[in-house]
């Protein structure tokens, strides 16, 4: 966008009311929760969601939200605090965001797509202490149970019980990968994350000395030794010359074979050797091994599930006075520290690759609690015993640290940082079901996240009285014109952590309609998003302008039309020549478009302008319309005087729509939140010319 700058005006005092444009209306406030109840009451058996997999009924959204309000009521969370919901685009969002709020809490979407660096500054910044989730994010949702101070309830919506979620093997436990990185040589894959140069044998032989001297009262002429992750490198070749029975657990069977070839050196060494996944050591015999040694192999891993069953099962497989040693694990509580380093790196050396393998996320770092909350949860006595890694390399021991796990009676564990709960959906069935909150139009509503110009997440906090402010206008200015009180197809589009995806949950769940979430896939793909609205009958869509232009594409180069008869159209500036287009399309002539206007902080729409067929557009982009009801906007200059029309200047708004505020950031909150003379406005930052018909005409 192009800043343009504001010019003083001087005008007469009289004309300043000319140039404020507002919108009042009779406004009842009426629950969401009263709404929803309504529908339920009367459209119960109708389908209220369809996610493409499942569909969900008005009476069973009302059963999964009323379970998940009452559970969040249950836990004595901080009053009018944020739970999250980090699920993807299907039926388990919405109906959790649901639930939230009409649990009186605060609903704060997270989107998996987004980098977890991102979504954990805004968990710390809202100090979520509960997040719903599913099986397929569940180590994403641990690591930021333990990077974020205040999250201490998980719950996984998809599985009976937590743990059932174990991950599936992730980039790391591809076989094709390790058959390629042990190609050439053992101990390979063994670079340094800075100058990506091999670490020197005297190095590997110091890691190799250092799980020796850690386990040496484990090993012995006679001891029976599980080797997981095995290598055939520098550690493999010191455990075998301190046991008598040798097992190497290993995906690469090129090492698997090298471990094999040494068997005419370690002539005493009894070596057998298999080709599967650690998780899989429950097909070796039980209570026979004195140590398993996993020697930085769980960063590998793909996620704190796994590897929770994988440290069961080497329970399992040694005796009553055996242990386990996990050496050289990535330390969680030193991450941030790491990359701070590996960046540092990059700036001086041009070279920030180490810095980008660790931020994509795919090594697991794990937190001494873990180790600590496994032990608590099992039914025996554990010793754990955390040590700095010997190792003459400041990447290998500072970052890094070494677990013995042994079973001893009596055995207590050091403290851990918090107290941690992680949850299955059978927690839900197990509650007892406690009336829903009905929400006062000054509780919180919703959270949306926008960097807007500082780049750091900044949390805008909506109130229930203004989202129920935009429904009845949407529905005034929409659905009751269009449709009446026909139920009709909605779908979304817009990503659930950005705020135009509320303007289209609400009308499904205040109003009975039935909302259709489009996936990932389908809505970057024009000709699976066509068939998505023709097959589902879809009457309505939000959509933006870039998207709405490649879809025109697909229908102008198809000889096709859509169904579709309303499009709510933000986001991004409109152009007059390609709604032409979209009319010109034979079969558009009964369709008609809304182009929307609104920051997050004004509560998705300020602004609406309809288009028909029959419309004539004057200017090379589309007005964004006259306010929505008991919205004000005014068009200021540099001073915050207003200006006269067709002159350029920045947008004011103000009315029920403008947001409480920036969630725990007052200061910033009083830049752009201003009083004046009792009116409370928001200052958008955006540039607009009041047109001498009324309509706002936003300049880039």
């Amino acid at each position: 966008m192009i800043k343009m700058k504001i010019a003083d005006f001087s005008f007469e005092e009289k004309g300043r009311k000319s140039f404020c444009a507002g919108n009042a209306a009779n406004f009842s406030y009426i629950s969401l929760e009263r709404r929803f109840e309504d529908v339920v009451k009367k459209h119960g058996t109708r389908v209220a969601l369809k996610d493409g997999v499942s569909s969900l009924t008005f009476k069973e959204l009302d059963n999964i939200s009323h379970k998940i309000a009452s559970f969040i009521r249950s836990l004595g969370l901080s009053k009018g605090s944020c739970v999250a919901v980090f699920c993807k685009r299907n039926n388990l969002f919405v109906a959790t965001a649901l639930g939230i709020m009409r649990s009186g809490f605060i609903y704060l979407p997270f989107d998996p797509v987004l980098p977890l660096e991102r979504i954990g500054e805004m968990s710390k910044d809202s100090g979520v202490e509960l997040m719903f989730t599913e099986s397929s994010l569940v180590r994403e949702a641990q690591y930021l149970q333990y990077m974020c101070p205040h999250l201490r309830h998980i719950v996984c919506l998809d599985v009976e019980n937590f743990e059932d979620a174990i991950e599936g093997p992730g980039n790391l436990m591809n076989l094709e990968l390790w058959e390629y990185v042990t190609a050439e040589v053992p101990d390979g894959s063994w670079k340094s994350l800075f100058d990506r140069k091999h670490f020197s044998a005297d190095v590997l032989n110091a890691m190799a000395k250092n799980v020796i001297t850690k386990t040496k009262d484990l090993l012995g002429k006679e001891a029976r030794l599980l080797d997981i992750g095995s290598g055939s490198g520098a550690v493999a070749r010191e455990l075998l010359r301190h046991c008598r029975y040798y097992t190497a657990i290993d995906l690469s069977r090129r090492e698997l074979e090298r471990i094999q070839s040494l068997k005419s050196t370690y002539l005493e060494v009894d070596i057998e050797t298999h080709q599967f996944e650690a998780i899989d050591i429950d097909l070796l015999p039980k209570g026979t091994y004195d140590l398993v040694v996993m020697n930085s192999v769980v960063e590998n891993f793909p996620g704190f599930n796994y590897l929770k069953k994988v440290l069961d099962r080497c329970l399992g497989v040694i005796h009553e006075k055996g242990g386990i040693f996990i050496g050289c694990v990535w330390d969680l509580d030193k991450r941030e520290e790491l990359l701070s380093q590996l960046k540092e790196y990059g700036d001086r050396h041009g070279d920030w690759s180490g810095f980008l393998y660790i931020e994509q996320a795919e090594e697991l770092f794990v937190p001494r609690d873990f180790f600590l909350e496994w032990a608590e949860e099992r039914d025996e006595d554990l010793e754990i015993r955390f040590s700095k890694p010997i190792i003459p390399s400041m990447e290998l021991s500072e970052f890094r640290y070494d677990v013995l796990i042994r079973r001893k009676k009596g055995a207590s564990l050091p403290g851990m940082s918090k107290k941690r709960y992680v949850y299955g959906r059978s927690v839900l069935n197990r509650q007892q079901m406690v009336p829903v909150y009905e929400a006062n139009s000054g509780d919180g509503a919703y959270v949306i996240y926008t960097s807007g110009s500082t780049g750091r997440p900044k949390g805008v906090v909506i109130e229930h009285g203004s989202l129920m402010n935009l429904d009845s206008s949407l529905f005034k200015m929409i659905y009751e014109p269009e449709w009446g009180d026909t139920p009709v197809n909605i779908s979304v589009i817009a990503s659930f952590c950005f705020d135009a995806s509320i303007q289209q949950l609400i009308p499904c769940l205040a109003h009975g309609h039935t909302l259709h979430i489009v996936s990932d896939e389908i809505r970057r793909d024009p000709a699976a998003l066509h068939n998505f609205f023709e097959e589902n009958l879809i009457n309505l869509t939000d959509i933006t302008p870039s998207l709405f232009s490649i879809l025109v594409d697909y229908w102008e180069e198809h000889d096709l039309s859509t169904s579709v008869s309303v499009f709510i159209i933000g986001g991004e500036p409109l152009s007059k020549r390609l709604v032409e287009r979209f009319f010109a399309i034979s079969g558009h002539s009964g369709c008609r478009l809304f182009n929307a206007y609104g920051p997050t902080e004004c509560t998705v729409d300020s602004t609406l302008y309809a288009l028909d067929p029959s419309d004539k557009i004057t200017h090379e982009t589309v007005p964004i319309g006259m306010p929505i009801q008991n919205v004000m906007v005014s068009v200021r200059d540099s001073r915050g005087r207003i200006v006269p029309e067709e002159i350029p200047g920045e947008l004011w708004i103000a009315g029920r729509g403008v947001a409480r505020g920036y969630l725990g950031d007052k200061e910033h909150s009083s830049d752009l939140f201003v009083e004046e003379d009792g009116i409370r406005w928001y200052r958008t930052g955006d540039f607009v010319r009041m047109l001498s018909d009324g309509n706002l005409l936003y300049i880039n």
